[in-house]
């Protein structure tokens, strides 16, 4: 992983982008997975179908406007 960037507390109902940049060179991405609290909210994993998954969680709102792209709405 390159760099994690995770927005400081926000006002409710305030969009943020969460980032994870990484670099494989020769190795395979498994998986990336973004937590609430501690509850798993989304995950991309390549090899599953569909390969992004939004695991309902109160409180989040996913915009995913494009593949490897995730934007987090209304937090």
């Amino acid at each position: 992983m390159l760099m994690m960037d995770v927005p400081s507390p926000t006002t409710q109902g305030e969009s943020v982008e969460l980032i994870c940049s990484y670099e494989l060179d020769e190795d395979k991405l498994y998986s990336v997975k973004w937590y609430k609290d501690d509850v798993e909210f989304y995950r991309y994993v390549p090899n599953d179908w569909p390969p992004g998954q939004f695991l309902p969680l109160q409180g989040v709102k996913l915009d995913i406007p494009t593949l490897g792209h995730v934007a987090s709405k209304n937090r």
